[in-house]
């Protein structure tokens, strides 16, 4: 299937880019590929486009039905509402897109547990957490040999501890992907998070804030996924230098985040930086950038793994800077 619409746009190119299509051809072409492209359209891809797109409409002299009208008009051309009559629309498929539960959770980013939002915003933190993630790429048994003990003393060692971990979702990937490690697999998250969750018996759910000092002292691994980046440096330096207090000699600490490139950024991963700056006054940060702050608490990145390039993810293996 892929080959063949690969094919099919190769074949149509060379009409598309030549300089003697007419004008009124071009146009046709434009406006069938934006239709085509908001027929294809995830819920997801809606708000990834929309995300950084804002339109303000200030106080004029102006009727409000006029004002109200342009919005739509506008709102008609890109297909976010559907005109089936003069100064008359009604919903598009965008329009539910935008409207469904889980984007209205991702555009007002619930924090409060008692927010209509909130269990949206649990499912779509659920949707992304079970999307690949570091966890499936990193090389474990090359970079951190130190969790493949085998000794009995390692079964009630802390193993893998996943802070802000939602509902158990990347402890349980870890647990999968190594069913015979011993040691304990614990995800940690506030008290309402970690009562709605149902960890597997091999898997520990606990109470905590980043912010208060670590629990868990000396894990082999500390796992920080999406955290981060909702946190400006000086905060994120604060929720670092608490898993720095609990390491042991051979702990290490994974970070799973955009790790942007520091040039030819995507357009989709700047994109979660501006929408990060704008509802939190955090980023999402290039490489340089983690390196500096890391550095700024006395860590450094000893290996970074990317996959999924166009959304920037990536996974890296931090320890304490040498001295």
């Amino acid at each position: 299937m892929a080959s063949n619409i690969g094919k099919m746009i190769a074949d149509v190119r060379p009409f598309i880019v030549s300089d003697a299509l007419p004008e009124d051809s071009r146009q046709a072409l434009l406006q069938a590929a934006k239709d085509l492209q908001y027929d294809l359209e995830t819920p997801l891809d809606t708000v990834n486009r929309y995300r950084c797109s804002h339109a303000t409409a200030g106080q004029g002299n102006g009727p409000t039905l006029t004002l109200t009208g342009r919005l739509f008009r506008y709102a008609a051309s890109i297909r976010t509402v559907k005109q089936v009559g003069e100064d008359t629309w009604t919903a598009s498929k965008l329009t539910h897109n935008l409207d469904a539960p889980i984007i209205q959770a991702h555009v007002h980013e619930a924090r409060d547990e008692n927010s209509e939002y909130f269990e949206a915003l649990n499912a779509m933190m659920a949707f992304i957490r079970y999307s690949k993630s570091g966890i499936d790429v990193f090389p474990f048994e090359e970079k951190i040999p130190s969790v493949f003990k085998s000794d009995a003393e390692t079964s009630n060692n802390p193993l893998f501890v996943d802070i802000g971990g939602g509902r158990e979702q990347m402890c349980r990937t870890f647990r999968d992907r190594f069913p015979n490690l011993r040691g304990r697999v614990i995800f940690q998250d506030l008290p309402h998070t970690i009562a709605e969750a149902e960890p597997a018996p091999d898997i520990e759910g606990m109470p905590y804030d980043f912010f208060d000092p670590q629990p868990i002292k000396g894990a082999n691994i500390y796992f920080l996924r999406y955290v981060l980046h909702g946190w400006p440096d000086a905060k994120a330096e604060a929720i670092l230098e608490r898993v720095i207090e609990a390491m042991g000699p051979e702990s290490v600490i994974l970070i799973n985040e955009k790790v942007l490139q520091d040039i030819g950024t995507s357009t989709m991963a700047a994109g979660l930086d501006l929408q990060m700056m704008m509802l939190f006054a955090s980023q999402e940060r290039s490489e340089k950038e983690w390196k500096a702050l890391l550095g700024r608490v006395g860590l450094e990145v000893e290996y970074l793994i990317r996959y999924q390039e166009e959304e920037g993810d990536g996974v890296m293996l931090v320890r304490r800077a040498k001295i």
